[in-house]
């Protein structure tokens, strides 16, 4: 299996890709960068669906709410599963503010 797009919430993808014995154990790279405590909501339009913005009246894309405890549980969820999935020689690159 490779080269394919899952959509969806990370943490189901994860979970199904930890449960993959063609995949599991054998990730070499992931790259995430997950919402850091903006304390906004994000969202986009028909018209401009390859950008989330945080302009009124689009669908919502995501909530980035989540502060202190709610978000270390958060995080620590996904990367445990990220682990799993890693190889031995695997890289996390984690993204977490906004520079």
């Amino acid at each position: 299996m490779k080269n394919f797009l899952i959509r969806g919430d990370n943490y189901d993808t994860l979970e199904y890709l930890k449960n993959k014995k063609e995949i599991s154990g054998k990730v070499r790279l992931v790259y995430i960068d997950p919402p850091f405590g903006t304390k906004q909501n994000f969202t986009f339009s028909g018209d401009r669906f390859s950008t989330i913005s945080r302009m009124n009246g689009g669908r919502l894309a995501y909530s980035d709410t989540l502060s202190e405890g709610d978000y270390l549980k958060f995080l620590n969820s996904r990367l445990t599963l990220i682990y799993d999935i890693l190889s031995d020689d695997g890289s996390i690159y984690l993204h977490i503010d906004d520079k």
